[in-house]
Parts: structure tokens; C-alpha cells; sequence
């Protein structure tokens, strides 16, 4: 994803029903914006349905992985 940061959390939750598991999802400016994705972020991070790591490549990646 690289849209709206804003809105991360409810792009994640409407594209969630779409997703096999296994899917991956890789969020892009995960640290330079970090202050206006901090729902998103708590969510890849602590929901049951992903695994997720932040990567400090570039602006920072999200990987996430669906689990369920």
C-alpha cells in the first residue's frame, strides 16, 4: 500500500475479506509517517490475522503476512 496514510487501517479492513492466507501486504513509509498510521500499524502488529515485521529499508515497509 502506498495511499492516504491516514486511512491505511480502513484500506487493510476493506481489502481483508479478499486476502488468502499467506497474502502479503507491504506498507510503504511505515517510519517517516508513523504519527499518521499509528492505528494501522497497532493493528498489523497485534492483530491474530497477520504476521508482521517493519523493515528500515528506505522510508520504512510494513511486511505483513495473513495468517488466517
Amino acid at each position: 500500500m502506498d495511499a492516504d496514510k491516514s486511512n491505511y487501517l480502513k484500506y487493510i479492513k476493506q481489502m481483508e475479506c479478499f486476502l488468502n492466507k499467506e497474502s502479503i501486504i507491504i506498507s510503504d513509509k511505515t517510519i517517516n509517517f508513523a504519527e499518521l498510521m499509528k492505528d494501522y500499524l497497532n493493528y498489523a502488529k497485534t492483530s491474530e490475522k497477520y504476521h508482521s515485521y517493519l523493515v528500515s529499508l528506505d522510508n520504512g515497509l510494513m511486511i505483513s503476512v495473513k495468517l488466517k
